[in-house]
């Protein structure tokens, strides 16, 4: 998993969002990409989707709460019946709810899961092959808000109220002749991820890349 964070001097603007992105692969592809020593191959496509960056608090999780996947009491996450996604095993319920086992509309609505917190703390749940899943919410929550607060401006106006400077996208794949320069293969591609936070304001793009990798 990497977090990195490039500066860059020229103008940003939401419509030039495209292309920003492509110069940003372009000049980074080496530093980005999870393909070991892969370069720039000339034209290539970058495969975007734009996701909102409106939640400010972490109360957005409250649901987890309300619907008793987590106590509230005690912290500790829900066990369930053993479910298996080929070699992966799912023993409670929060991993059920991001892995899609469980039905999360129940939980969160379509608005809310596609916000930038909410794909922030299901790509940490899921984790890589090699992950030690844990008993308790905190460690999650609280490696979720720091991921959050790395890539995230919050600024204030002046009736003190909070908003999101960053345009984020998730970046599904660069392609060169439908190769990927961005994922090798993989046994899980839906665990791949990447997501660009475009700063505007401090002009700086972070980048939240991770590749998932099978334990054999």
């Amino acid at each position: 998993m990497k977090l990195l964070s490039f500066s860059f001097d020229k103008e940003y603007g939401h419509s030039l969002h495209s292309a920003f992105l492509n110069s940003l692969f372009a000049q980074h592809l080496d530093k980005i990409s999870t393909i070991k020593d892969q370069q720039n191959q000339g034209y290539f496509n970058v495969v975007e989707k734009e996701i909102k960056s409106t939640v400010t608090r972490m109360d957005f999780f409250e649901p987890l709460y309300e619907h008793r996947i987590v106590n509230k009491t005690t912290d500790t996450i829900q066990k369930c019946m053993d479910q298996y996604l080929g070699a992966i095993t799912l023993s409670d319920k929060l991993r059920c709810l991001f892995y899609g086992t469980e039905d999360s509309d129940q939980v969160f609505s379509e608005q809310d899961k596609d916000e930038y917190l909410y794909h922030i703390m299901k790509r940490v749940v899921i984790g890589g092959a090699l992950m030690q899943y844990e008993d308790t919410f905190e460690p999650y929550f609280n490696v979720v808000k720091e991921i959050y607060k790395a890539t995230i401006t919050v600024q204030k106006d002046s009736n003190s109220n909070l908003s999101i400077v960053n345009d984020v996208f998730q970046i599904e794949d660069v392609l060169a002749n439908h190769n990927s320069l961005l994922f090798p293969r993989s046994p899980l591609p839906a665990a791949n991820f990447c997501y660009v936070s475009i700063d505007g304001l401090k002009k700086l793009a972070h980048v939240w890349v991770f590749k998932y990798d099978s334990m054999w």
